[in-house]
């Protein structure tokens, strides 16, 4: 870590801080800084034709140079008055954990970088998305808004098992794509997996819906009107080429709302269906139809079954103000009534978000209590302020659900005339003709459950969350790569000197043509360099552009890049 990196990362909560890496820099080739700067000013002359006008602003203020990959630190220095932060991730993290980091005002940004093949739209998320898409749009009030809008949401909506699984599908899938060399045999059978898997899931999960609200527009989203529309969306937006064909009519356009639910997209290609919205307020309004329902903000029996399914650590509040953090397992419920709660593992009390105490495993009935007994003397709840709660004496609860407590009293937690939480030893809950027996537990008290959410109260009191994967995209460069992307470094010399080597130019272009006839970015940069010389050179470079064109899918590559190249002479001139 950098020198001022620890002291960033103390911003973070715990369980975030291990997915922070340093930006490898130095496996960053001559090439790559290429593609970065073809994208970026491909955005900066065009973006203004297909993106919200708030969009090139940003982009103008934000200031990057195009001639190499920015670091984090600049990027830092560059957005820090926004009161947003940057950090590095390796992988594909999750949409929960992405928006986590959103909900702490923190920026990510992936240390891979696109193919050459997969510069008009990435299968797998790369520093282009990230700083081109994502970084400026902070400097937009209302977008930054609703992207920590989503990520508040994203932390506490609640996941199932089987969204993890579908991502780590899909995250072996965008692999696949993004390999020198792709195996068409094992995408597909990947692909046959996460349709199997989806088709398998009877219900979206809370999280999942969140997901989908998230792509159709954060990261894919139009705004304005369905016949008239304007790209706002990360994603789109990081790609000239999917922003104008997401404007036309081969991609089908509808409005956003909750329909979207069941909408059909891939994020590892193009988009066949896009999401227009009025305006920013309107997300929040139609997303507000639907966070209104989430166990976040019901509680009840729906809350806890949701958190007894999902299988990961999430957190009940009871109308108590007690707050418990951790695995939840089958329960009691009668009647759509929660009677009883319990956890496996490590479980953590708190109230207002700070941590009181930690208990392995917990088992506690909620409820009405219709009887205290202390040492055979019966008191009521309603005075027991008034009795001395003592250490080591016997304590008998009956609950109106029928559920009986008893156990000696170790210490307890009471504030203003308020019983909280009471910890036994050698405590027998007898329920429903059953004994469960704990030679220390903790009864937390509560009528009902007002709130359930992913993840923890106090957010520092796990780190057992979601464990990070480390990929290694460097790629081992061939004998061929190695002068291929030495050229690529003469030509960046050259425009940074403005002395030209015609010589090394037709080596580069010949070399190129022989043994990457696939890389039309290294022939538009030595196009770049001679255009307008009037010279048989220029003309053989821009007649073998032409050829290359004909393929569909570089033809508005190759075309804007021209464009932009006699829009620069004609300025100069």
């Amino acid at each position: 870590m950098h020198r001022n990196s620890s002291n960033i990362l103390n911003l973070l909560p715990k369980h975030l801080q291990k997915f922070v890496v340093e930006m490898p820099y130095e496996s960053y080739t001559e090439k790559d800084h290429a593609k970065w700067r073809y994208v970026l000013n491909m955005n900066l002359r065009f973006a203004h034709e297909f993106a919200h006008p708030f969009y090139p602003k940003c982009l103008a203020e934000l200031n990057l140079s195009p001639e190499k990959i920015p670091t984090i630190e600049e990027l830092r220095q560059k957005i820090k008055h926004t009161g947003w932060n940057i950090v590095a991730v390796n992988g594909f993290i999750t949409p929960k954990t992405f928006m986590e980091f959103h909900a702490e005002k923190f920026l990510v940004v992936a240390t891979n970088i696109r193919n050459l093949k997969h510069i008009n739209y990435t299968p797998y998320p790369d520093l282009i998305h990230d700083m081109v898409g994502h970084i400026p749009c902070v400097f937009y009030e209302e977008y930054a808004d609703i992207m920590t809008y989503f990520g508040k949401i994203g932390t506490k909506a609640i996941s199932c098992k089987l969204d993890f699984e579908i991502h780590e599908a899909l995250n072996l899938l965008s692999i696949l794509k993004e390999e020198r060399n792709p195996d068409e045999k094992k995408i597909r059978e990947t692909e046959n997996l996460i349709n199997s898997k989806r088709n398998s899931e009877k219900e979206l999960s809370e999280m999942e819906k969140v997901r989908i609200l998230h792509w159709h527009t954060v990261e894919y989203g139009l705004m304005g009107t369905v016949e008239k529309p304007i790209v706002y969306g990360a994603g789109l937006l990081s790609s000239i080429v999917e922003s104008y064909q997401g404007l036309t009519k081969k991609v089908n356009k509808k409005a956003f709302n909750l329909d979207a639910f069941f909408s059909e997209f891939d994020i590892t290609s193009h988009q066949k269906e896009l999401r227009v919205v009025k305006d920013f307020k309107t997300i929040k309004e139609i997303t507000n139809q639907f966070v209104s329902k989430l166990s976040l903000n019901i509680g009840g029996s729906h809350g806890l079954k949701e958190l007894i399914k999902s299988e990961e650590v999430g957190t009940l509040e009871l109308n108590s103000g007690i707050q418990i953090s951790g695995i939840f397992v089958e329960s009691f419920i009668s009647d759509e009534r929660v009677d009883f709660i319990e956890t496996e593992n490590k479980t953590v009390f708190a109230k207002e978000n700070k941590e009181l105490l930690t208990q392995n495993k917990f088992a506690s009935p909620i409820g009405e209590i219709s009887e205290f007994k202390i040492d055979n003397e019966e008191i009521s709840f309603s005075n027991l302020s008034e009795f001395q709660l003592i250490l080591n004496k016997e304590i008998e609860i009956k609950y109106k659900s029928g559920i009986k407590v008893s156990g000696k009293i170790d210490s307890y937690l009471f504030e203003n005339n308020t019983l909280y939480l009471l910890i036994l030893k050698k405590c027998n809950i007898e329920i429903k003709g059953e004994t469960i027996f704990h030679e220390q537990n903790i009864l937390a008290f509560g009528k009902k459950i007002t709130s359930a959410y992913s993840g923890v109260a106090d957010k520092n009191s796990f780190e057992e969350f979601e464990d990070p994967v480390f990929f290694d995209f460097t790629i081992s460069p061939t004998k061929k790569e190695k002068i291929l992307f030495h050229y690529y470094g003469e030509i960046r010399k050259m425009r940074a000197c403005k002395v030209l080597n015609i010589d090394i130019l037709k080596d580069t272009f010949n070399f190129s043509i022989e043994n990457f006839p696939e890389d039309w970015l290294i022939i538009l940069e030595v196009y770049e360099l001679i255009f307008d010389s009037n010279s048989t050179f220029e003309t053989i470079v821009k007649n073998h552009l032409m050829k290359m064109r004909k393929n569909e899918e570089l033809k508005t590559l190759i075309d804007k890049g021209i464009q932009l190249i006699k829009e620069k002479i004609e300025i100069k001139n």
